[in-house]
């Protein structure tokens, strides 16, 4: 099995709240949200985002619409994957630091820095690598390090022919809402949907 494909999380109860905080390389805070803990497989720890989770970073906050589970792998990205999304994006793969757990005020968190480059799927099959010129300006401003650099480079495309070709874990995600088929993220939103309704 490929080294980002592994559990990373600690032992954590279903259910319990997992503080999700993402940095800029900085340290600086970006998104924040917290959601419950729903268990791990073969592919990484997945945590909920119920309807209404408020998702928040300095100067923007929004309440999500519909559900999302994000997973975290033992790698340098991370998934979310919607139910449903006003702008179509049933997938958005954060590229970034590995994700760290550990536990605050006995409160679990996981927390990783934000590497820019986005790579997004939409129910209608588009896919693409985002914030490119982002990526470029802080790589200078921030002060990546050159490995840093091909390391996120490279993995942006791997995801990109990965997420393309469907490969699990995101399998199911180039097609519209409701599929016939369950994909990987699919029995998790339904687990979700089991744990926000109890």
């Amino acid at each position: 099995m490929p080294a980002d494909l592994a559990p990373t999380a600690p032992p954590i109860p279903s259910g319990a709240v997992v503080q999700v905080r993402y940095t800029k390389y900085d340290g600086a805070p970006h998104w924040a949200f917290d959601g419950p803990f729903l268990g791990t497989d073969a592919f990484g720890a997945w945590v909920g985002a119920p309807a209404g989770t408020r998702w928040s970073r300095p100067g923007w906050t929004f309440d999500a619409e519909s559900a999302a589970v994000v997973l975290f792998p033992a790698a340098g990205w991370t998934g979310t994957y919607n139910a449903t999304h006003p702008e179509g994006q049933r997938l958005y793969l954060d590229l970034t630091t590995r994700p760290v757990w550990g536990a605050v005020d006995g409160t679990w968190q996981v927390t990783m820095a934000d590497l820019d480059l986005d790579v997004i799927t939409r129910a209608d099959g588009t896919i693409w690598i985002d914030d490119e010129d982002e990526f470029a300006e802080h790589r200078v401003s921030y002060g990546y390090p050159a490995d840093l650099v091909a390391t996120v480079e490279a993995d942006a495309l791997d995801l990109l022919r990965r997420a393309g070709a469907g490969d699990r874990p995101f399998d199911g995600m180039r097609r519209p809402y409701a599929p016939a088929q369950p994909a990987t993220a699919d029995r998790w939103l339904e687990l979700l949907a089991r744990v926000t309704a109890r």
